[in-house]
């Protein structure tokens, strides 16, 4: 049950148990004091609330744990994509991959209202109108995307290049590997960093 439908229901049952009570108080007016006959309905309310925020709390902690995680691939190199996105099948069946060909594409596709946000960002560092550094930049400059780890991939390794990237929050910088095996132990091991363990 959802928290909104929960507190309503809080709340109905809160009415329900106030009217009823305060109707037995009328009949047992010489045994119950007034005090008595305005607040003992609202300890089952408390109750309720309590066991409610428990049972509420229990079952974000589930759906947070074995909801379906979503990865987004940014990258100007259609086969790079393609071959990104098998790897992580490879790796985990249950996980979605959507893509961008690049940063503007990216940044757009994440600002759109109702859009799920991934669970993590595999970004590309060259790559035409906004590159890896500049999309990287972007991301965590926007407050509901700053928390999302993102990877930074490329072909080669630029030490200056690294060291910029994780001082901007990139959390990952990754070479691609020149196999597929490769890039599936790869992805698998970032993969377990940034998803949490499934139930």
């Amino acid at each position: 049950m959802s928290q909104p439908v929960s507190a309503m229901v809080l709340w109905g049952l809160a009415f329900f148990f106030e009217y009823f009570f305060n109707g037995i108080a009328v009949l047992l007016l010489n045994t119950y004091p007034g005090k008595i006959r305005i607040y003992f309905p609202f300890l089952f309310y408390i109750v309720f609330y309590i066991c409610s925020t428990g049972d509420y709390e229990n079952q974000r902690h589930s759906l947070a744990m074995n909801e379906t995680p979503l990865l987004l691939i940014i990258d100007d190199d259609p086969d790079d994509i393609e071959l990104f996105q098998e790897a992580v099948k490879e790796v985990g069946s249950y996980i979605n991959c959507i893509s961008a060909k690049d940063g503007r594409d990216a940044i757009d596709l994440l600002n759109q209202d109702g859009i799920k946000l991934p669970s993590a960002i595999f970004l590309d560092l060259n790559m035409p109108r906004l590159n890896g550094k500049q999309c990287l930049s972007e991301i965590k400059k926007i407050k509901k995307l700053s928390h999302i780890p993102v990877i930074i991939y490329s072909t080669t390794r630029q030490r200056q290049d690294e060291e910029d990237l994780k001082r901007m929050g990139a959390m990952e910088f990754l070479i691609k590997p020149p196999s597929f095996p490769e890039i599936c132990s790869a992805v698998k091991s970032i993969l377990q960093e940034v998803l949490p363990a499934r139930e």
